[in-house]
């Protein structure tokens, strides 16, 4: 017997309305992310050392990131992580912050599938 979610997606697949991009708003300079790396790892528990070499390689000059610098170097778990970067998520999205071009509307999957099918 299928769930009632795989039916709902055989009859009304999901679509992708429109795609764009937000760009955190803390830019972070590559040679101060890779200092800031071998002071937040720890050397003796990693392979830090070994693996500094990519910063220089990456090709990479301006990183940007949803939270500033320093909050690297305080203790924060998985959830909190998570948290930090979908609340900035939101907001860059609520605000229209830095988006590459007009998104069009918002989709929201509940006023979809409740709607009346024809």
């Amino acid at each position: 017997m299928r769930s009632a979610a795989l039916r709902l997606v055989e009859n009304d697949p999901p679509t992708i309305l429109s795609v764009a991009t937000a760009v955190p708003r803390f830019r972070l300079d590559q040679t101060d992310v890779a200092r800031a790396a071998a002071r937040v790892f720890d050397r003796e528990r990693s392979d830090i050392d070994r693996l500094m070499p990519v910063f220089d390689n990456a090709g990479i000059a301006t990183r940007h990131s949803s939270v500033p610098m320093d909050w690297y170097f305080e203790t924060h778990g998985w959830r909190e992580r998570n948290r930090a970067e979908a609340a900035d998520a939101a907001r860059r999205l609520a605000a229209g912050d830095d988006l590459d071009h007009d998104f069009g509307r918002i989709f929201d999957a509940r006023q979809r599938h409740t709607r009346k099918r024809p």
